[in-house]
C-alpha cells in the first residue's frame, strides 16, 4: 500500500513538474526580422503561419492592396503567411486593444510583401511603411 502511494506521489510531483515546463518559443526567420526593421517595427513574438493559396474574392485583394500588399501577379499560387505581434503599441487607454500585428507572405521562399493590423479596429489593416503617418494621426504610440 505504502509503495503505491508513494508511485502515485512521485507520479503526481513528474506530471506537475511537466505542467509548469514553458513552451519552446518559435523561431523567426531572419529575413522576416530585417524585412519589418526595413519599415521599423520589431517582432515580439511569432502567432502563427499557415499555406493557403492566393485566390481572393476582389475586395480582398482591393482591401489588401489599400493596405501595401498587391496579390494579384500571385493569383492561383501558394503562399506561407506568417503572422506577428509586434513590440510596438497603439496609443490606447483599452489595455486590451493595444496589440499591433504583422503579416508577411512568401512565395517560393520570397517575401513578395506584408501589411499591418490594428486590434480593436475594423478592418484595422495599414501598409507596413506607414509608420509616421500612424504616429502623426495618434493611433501608434511613438
Amino acid at each position: 500500500m505504502i509503495k503505491r502511494l508513494l508511485m502515485l506521489l512521485g507520479l503526481w510531483a513528474a506530471l506537475t513538474g511537466c505542467a509548469d515546463a514553458a513552451p519552446a518559443e518559435e523561431e523567426i526567420p531572419e529575413s522576416h526580422a530585417a524585412y519589418l526593421e526595413n519599415y521599423g517595427w520589431h517582432i515580439k513574438k511569432k502567432i502563427g503561419e499557415r499555406t493557403e493559396v492566393v485566390d481572393y474574392y476582389p475586395e480582398r485583394m482591393k482591401t489588401m492592396r489599400i493596405a501595401g500588399l498587391d496579390l494579384e501577379p500571385f493569383r492561383h499560387r501558394e503562399a506561407r503567411i506568417t503572422s506577428y505581434e509586434l513590440s510596438e503599441t497603439q496609443n490606447s487607454e483599452d489595455k486590451d486593444a493595444r496589440k499591433m500585428y504583422a503579416t508577411i507572405y512568401e512565395i517560393d521562399g520570397t517575401i513578395v510583401g506584408g501589411y499591418g493590423s490594428l486590434e480593436g479596429w475594423t478592418p484595422g489593416l495599414f501598409a507596413l511603411d506607414g509608420k509616421d503617418g500612424l504616429i502623426q494621426r495618434g493611433i501608434l504610440r511613438p
